[in-house]
């Protein structure tokens, strides 16, 4: 009885594992930062964005449908989309040049309900 209780104890004091959230490929995501490299001619296929977190991404703007002015490096942009293959691939949807508000793609908490206001109260 004495094993299974000190294997139980045991078993309370190791650390959990650290789960982390992860986008898996077809996620929306949304990224927020500056142009690292947008060589070549301005329908050139991909751009690198360094996001505000300090990570990289390569955006694929091939498919955006709006017309795209030429960026250039340090440009701070907001690019919308999809995940791709790895974290770090997004098809982008939509990509806004310039200062941007942050964006969430959760959707807003609800509002509640209108309260009806209260029935007028008869004089007597």
């Amino acid at each position: 009885m004495r094993i299974p209780a000190a294997l139980g104890l045991l078993l309370l004091l190791l650390p959990a594992p650290r789960v982390t959230a992860v986008a898996a490929p077809g996620d929306p995501r949304a990224i927020q930062g500056t142009i690292e490299w947008a060589q070549g001619p301005p329908g050139a296929p991909f751009v690198v964005v360094r996001a505000d977190d300090g990570r990289y991404y390569y955006a694929d703007v091939s498919r955006l449908e709006e017309p795209r002015t030429a960026l250039a490096r340090g440009d701070r942009v907001l690019v919308t989309g999809v995940e791709g293959a790895s974290p770090h691939e997004i098809t982008a949807v939509s990509l806004h040049a310039g200062p941007a508000p942050r964006v969430s793609l959760t959707p807003p908490a609800a509002a509640p309900p209108a309260q009806a206001p209260p029935a007028a109260v008869q004089g007597a």
